[in-house]
């Protein structure tokens, strides 16, 4: 079996005018090659390019069509693989991919490079109240800010499941609960203020 390999596909695709060329040649190949020959991706497919989203789309493709084709991550697959499972250290590995072209990715991706990036604890006022989940809060219970609502109280750890009803004209109601031997168990219910 042959096989063909992309050193650092990224930088293929850094230059506009060169990405279109480059994307439509491995999408005619994807279409038009036989299949006796396996791709061997060398990495850095996503990062510092404008088309980091259709080049790793055509990866995969590429990947689906000759199942002995493969993808060795390079360091900014990595940054991202670190940044979704790593939540402990998202702020840091963010900023670290972010600052190698990850902005450049994520743009290519959906995100809207102009609308700033905001940390869960900024003071932002977002024009409303915003009630949100994903980062534990320290106290283990829910936390109310000026501008927010913290609701996870670490339940895959704790077993504590906090929960806010919200009801029109009517004042919002925390309550707590957890796993018992007879359903759930509600451990606590409260007015936040």
């Amino acid at each position: 079996m042959d096989t063909l390999k992309d050193s650092n596909c990224r930088k293929s695709f850094e230059a506009a005018e060169r990405s279109h060329a480059t994307l439509a040649f491995i999408e005619n190949e994807n279409r038009t090659a036989p299949l006796g020959y396996r791709v061997i991706f060398l990495g850095d497919i996503i990062d510092r390019g404008p088309d980091s989203k259709r080049a790793m789309d055509l990866v995969v493709a590429e990947l689906d069509r000759r199942l002995e084709s493969r993808l060795i991550l390079g360091n900014h697959e990595a940054f991202l693989l670190l940044f979704l499972d790593r939540p402990d250290e998202r702020d840091l590995v963010f900023d670290h991919w972010m600052s190698n072209g990850g902005l450049a990715a994520a743009v290519s991706y959906g995100l809207d490079a102009a609308r700033p990036y905001l940390r869960i604890g900024d003071a932002h006022d977002f024009g409303r109240m915003v009630v949100h989940g994903h980062t534990e809060t320290t106290s283990g219970r829910p936390e109310v800010y000026g501008n927010r609502i913290a609701l996870d109280t670490a339940a895959c750890a704790s077993g504590v499941l906090s929960t806010l009803v919200i009801e029109k004209n009517r004042e919002n109601l925390f309550f707590a609960t957890k796993p018992a031997e007879n359903g759930t168990e509600v451990l606590s219910v409260s007015y936040p203020r």
